[in-house]
């Protein structure tokens, strides 16, 4: 009997050992099977990632190669800033940024789908960095100089050109300026980065290399500060030149008859090489004839190499004798190089009265003129009402007296004839 116990308890110990025997095995062979199937998953993948990775790189090479060309683009600027005329960085400044613009987003719509490690939206992002650079770049010299983005020819969208604001202190371009190079060294390390990744990525694709700042410290903020007082130093061709011309002064209704040359009229215009004329200068009194309401149109000219925005135009008639001024004004803004006619709200005046006109341009101030231009003044009369002349003509008739032997008697038992005759009196008064 004891030994028939013994067996039955070696038999109960051996039935609970081989059941975690059994789960043992058989989560042994379900991880062997995971990982084989995750090693041939991998295997076949492979090629697809592969030739993913190369077509990316042949793809976005050349868009790569479009931002190394406006790198070194951006390098000659810099180092030529100060020997080129305002017209002609702006036309560079808004080139570059359009140009920057576009490759960033060329590649952005090549990121998808993207290549092994997500490099598509990291190079993506470098070139949008390096856009960024180069529009706060742009912002940061036309503060400086006063200059504008010049309107795209052809675009359906294409505004005016901006009226500047206030002009950016040196220092503050300066700062500006070197957060510009900083970007720019962030964004090379980004693409270099993204560069290496790619490379060691199945494929093993090569995108080219593209570095914007060789020597970062040329961009640092002492080498700005330089650069920034090269660009405004006296005499340098960026300073931004402010001039306006008062070139026609006009009223409504015209002076009769015409005045002498000189009086109310356009001088010969802005001479070529830029300045101005002179506002035009009144020779003598101009009569107009009578009115209430005195129209007066001004023609303005921007001869600087700025836009002038906010410019009051406005015309002021003062009596000879007595009673108060009266004025008008309208605000305009020009580009440099243009012109503007300026119709003012009409002033009231009075018939038989005098009045000195002066044309003023405030806002518009100049080194020499800070407070604004003026023209004039311009002595006006205004002639009396024409006097009412009224012309009466009475006609009275009176009998005719008889012929010299002619009897007043009837014939034949008739009427006697009646003969009549008629006189006009014309009387003419004025008034």
């Amino acid at each position: 009997m004891p030994s028939l116990e013994r067996r039955r308890r070696r038999l109960r110990r051996l039935r609970r050992l081989r059941r975690p025997v059994a789960l043992g095995l058989a989560a042994a062979v379900v991880l062997i099977l995971l990982i084989g199937g995750a090693l041939h998953a991998g295997r076949a993948s492979q090629p697809y990632w592969r030739d993913l990775d190369r077509s990316y790189a042949i793809q976005v090479s050349t868009v790569v190669d479009q931002s190394n060309d406006q790198g070194a683009t951006l390098n000659r600027l810099m180092d030529t800033i100060t020997q080129i005329g305002r017209q002609s960085l702006q036309v560079q400044l808004d080139a570059l940024v359009a140009q920057a613009a576009a490759s960033a987003d060329d590649a952005a719509a090549m990121s998808s789908p993207s290549p092994s490690g997500g490099v598509g939206p990291a190079v993506a992002a470098a070139l949008s960095a390096r856009a960024s650079a180069v529009a706060a770049l742009r912002q940061a010299v036309d503060g400086l100089l006063g200059l504008t983005p010049l309107p795209v020819p052809g675009s359906a969208t294409a505004s005016p050109a901006a009226v500047p604001g206030p002009l950016w202190a040196p220092g503050r371009a300066s700062s500006a300026l070197a957060r510009v190079g900083s970007s720019l060294v962030a964004a090379d390390r980004s693409y270099a980065a993204v560069r290496r990744r790619l490379l060691a990525a199945p494929g093993h694709a090569r995108l080219p290399g593209s570095v914007w700042v060789v020597v970062p410290a040329a961009w640092s903020g002492p080498s700005m500060a330089g650069l920034v007082a090269a660009m405004t130093a006296a005499g340098s061709s960026l300073l931004p030149v402010r001039q306006l011309c008062v070139l026609v002064v006009g009223v409504t209704p015209a002076p009769v008859p015409p005045p002498a040359s000189g009086s109310l009229q356009p001088p010969p215009g802005p001479p070529p090489g830029g300045g101005c004329p002179g506002p035009p200068a009144a020779q003598g009194p101009a009569t107009v004839p009578p009115t209430s309401q005195l129209g007066i149109s001004v023609v303005v000219a921007n001869v600087g190499s700025v836009t002038q925005g906010g410019v009051r135009v406005g015309a002021t008639l003062r009596p000879t004798g007595r009673g108060a001024p009266v004025s008008s004004s309208r605000t305009v803004s020009l580009q440099p190089r243009t012109s503007v006619a300026v119709t003012l709200p009409s002033l009231r005046v009075s018939s038989a009265a005098s009045y000195v006109l002066q044309i003023t341009l405030n806002g518009a101030g100049s080194p020499s003129n800070p407070s604004g231009l003026a023209a004039g003044p311009y002595p006006i009369t205004v002639a009396p009402p024409t006097p009412t002349t009224t012309t009466t003509t009475t006609t009275t008739t009176v009998p005719a007296a008889p012929k010299s032997g002619q009897s007043s008697r009837p014939r034949n038992g008739g009427s006697a004839g009646t003969g009549t005759s008629s006189h006009q009196a014309t009387s003419t008064s004025t008034t």
